[in-house]
C-alpha cells in the first residue's frame, strides 16, 4: 500500500520522469519480495522472463533492452550454477536424471540429431542455437529443479504465476492510460495475454476447493484479470480456450465435490456471475476501446480480398504454399533445426507459418513431433492417475489443462517457439515427473 501511494504521489507531484524511477524502485522491491517467497532460482528466472518481454515494445527510457540472447545467456548461467552446486552431491544428480522418462530422453536425442543435421545442411546462423535452446527447455528444466520438496515447488509455482499475471496487467494499464511511451495496444496485449493459459486454470479450478495456496479473493481477481486480458487480446482462439476451461472447471467441481444440491447451486451462481461479468466487460470495452471495430479490422486483414490487394500478405500466402510443399516433400525426417523460411522479395529469413506443429514437422519431421507429443501423453496419463487417487488435487488438474491449452493455442500460433511458454511448460513437466502419486493429498493451507 505504501509503494502504491508513493507511485500515485510521484506522478501527480513530479510527472512522468519520477514515475519511471518509482516504477523501477517498486520493481526492485517486488523482485526482492518474490525471492523471499520463492527462494528458488528457477522460479525467479521464470518470473523475470514473463514480465520482461512487455518492456521490449516500449520506447526508451522504459525499454530495458532484454532480448532472446540475454535470456539464453542468463538461463545458461543459471544452469551452470545449479549443476556446479549439485556436483557436490553426485547422487542428487544421478537420481534426478533417473526421473527422466523414456519420452524425454527420446525427444532430446532426436533434437540433438536434427541440430547436427541442420548444421551439416548449412544452417549455421544463431537460429540454430536459439531453436535448440528453446526446444531443450523441456528437458533442461528437470535438471534445474533443485527443490527437494516437489509439493513446495508446486505451491511456489502458483504464487509466481499469479504475481506475474497481476504485474503484467498493472504494467499494461499504466502504460495505456498514462501513455508515457509509444504503446502498441494490439501487439503487446495479444502476446502477453497468453499467460492466462496457465494462470486462469489454477485460479478458477480452486474457487470451490477449501484448501488452496492463495486466498479466494486473490483467485477471483486472477480469474477476472485473465478474462479481461483475453478479451483485450482479440484472440478468438484464446476466448474459446478460456471458455473450454470454464466448462472443464464445472465438470471438475462435480467430479471432486460430488453430485449434490449444494454443488449445483454453486455452479449456477458461478455461471450467472461469469455471464454478467463477461457481458458487462464487452459493453464497457466496446464503449471505451471500440473492441468490436478492432476485431473486425483484424478479421478483414486476413480475408481473401485483403490478401489479394496487399502485397505483403500476398507474399506471405505464397511463402505459406511453398513451405507446405516443403513439409509434405520431406515430412518424415524434416529439414533440420535452424532451417529458415525465405521470403523471396526481401531475402530475409523469417518464420511465416503461425502453426507450431507445421514448423516442427518442417524442421524435425513427424518423428520429432511424435516424440514431443509422447511427452505430453506420458505426463497426461500420470496426471489422470493422480486425480483418481486425490480428487481435490486441483493443481494437478490445472497443470494438465494448462498443457492442453498450450497444445491448442499452438495450432494458431508459434507458442512452442516462445521461450517463456517453453519454460513454464518445462516447470509443469518437472512438477508432474517428480510427483509421487502414492503420497497423501497436497497439504495446501488457506492463505499460505
Amino acid at each position: 500500500m505504501v509503494l502504491a501511494g508513493l507511485l500515485i504521489l510521484s506522478y501527480f507531484l513530479f510527472g512522468k520522469t519520477l514515475l519511471l524511477l518509482a516504477l523501477f524502485i517498486v520493481a526492485v522491491f517486488i523482485v526482492l519480495y518474490l525471492y523471499l517467497i520463492v527462494k528458488n532460482m528457477l522460479l525467479l528466472f521464470m518470473f523475470a522472463i514473463l514480465i520482461f518481454p512487455l518492456s521490449n515494445y516500449a520506447s526508451p527510457p522504459v525499454s530495458i533492452g532484454i532480448n532472446d540472447y540475454h535470456i539464453i545467456g542468463g538461463f545458461i548461467l543459471l544452469l551452470v550454477y545449479l549443476l556446479v552446486k549439485n556436483t557436490l552431491n553426485y547422487n542428487n544428480i544421478k537420481n534426478r536424471i533417473n526421473y527422466l522418462p523414456v519420452s524425454f530422453i527420446l525427444f532430446e536425442g532426436i533434437l540433438i540429431i536434427f541440430t547436427i543435421m541442420g548444421y551439416l545442411k548449412g544452417y549455421k546462423s544463431e537460429w540454430l542455437v536459439r531453436e535448440y535452446f528453446y526446444q531443450s527447455l523441456y528437458v533442461m528444466v528437470l535438471l534445474l529443479n533443485d527443490e527437494s520438496d516437489n509439493i513446495l515447488l508446486a505451491k511456489k509455482y502458483e504464487k509466481v504465476i499469479f504475481l506475474a499475471t497481476a504485474i503484467i496487467f498493472i504494467e499494461y494499464c499504466l502504460r495505456y492510460y498514462y501513455n508515457f511511451v509509444h504503446f502498441d495496444f494490439k501487439r503487446v496485449v495479444t502476446q502477453q495475454a497468453n499467460i492466462g493459459l496457465f494462470a486462469f486454470p489454477l485460479a478458477f479450478f480452486s474457487l470451490f476447493i477449501k484448501q488452496s495456496v492463495m486466498s479466494r479473493a486473490v483467485r477471483i481477481a486472477i480469474c477476472i484479470i485473465g478474462i479481461i486480458l483475453a478479451l483485450l487480446s482479440l484472440q478468438r482462439s484464446l476466448w474459446l480456450i478460456l471458455f473450454a476451461d470454464i466448462i472443464l472447471g464445472f465438470g471438475y467441481f462435480l467430479f471432486s465435490l460430488g453430485f449434490n444440491r449444494n454443488t449445483f447451486q454453486k455452479i449456477i451462481i458461478a455461471i450467472v456471475i461469469l455471464t454478467v461479468f463477461a457481458t458487462g466487460s464487452l459493453i464497457f470495452m466496446n464503449k471505451y476501446f471500440n473492441i468490436f471495430k478492432l476485431l473486425r479490422e483484424r478479421m478483414n486483414t486476413m480475408s481473401s480480398e485483403r490478401i489479394s490487394d496487399d502485397r505483403a500478405l500476398g507474399v506471405r500466402q505464397e511463402d505459406f504454399k511453398e513451405v507446405m510443399k516443403m513439409v509434405t516433400d520431406d515430412s518424415f525426417m524434416g529439414a533440420g533445426i535452424g532451417a529458415p523460411v525465405f521470403q523471396k522479395n526481401t531475402g530475409l529469413q523469417k518464420e511465416v507459418i503461425d502453426n507450431s506443429y507445421v514448423i516442427i514437422v518442417y524442421k524435425m519431421g513427424l518423428i520429432g513431433l511424435f516424440s514431443l507429443l509422447l511427452i505430453f501423453f506420458t505426463l497426461s496419463v500420470k496426471a489422470v492417475r493422480i486425480l483418481i487417487y486425490d480428487r481435490e488435487n486441483y493443481i494437478v488438474f490445472a497443470l494438465i489443462v494448462s498443457m492442453l491449452n498450450y497444445l491448442v493455442i499452438s495450432i494458431s500460433s508459434s507458442a512452442m517457439y516462445i521461450y517463456r511458454f517453453n519454460l513454464i511448460i518445462g516447470i509443469i513437466f518437472a512438477i508432474l515427473v517428480n510427483y509421487n502419486s502414492s503420497k497423501t493429498a497436497i497439504p495446501y493451507e488457506q492463505n499460505n
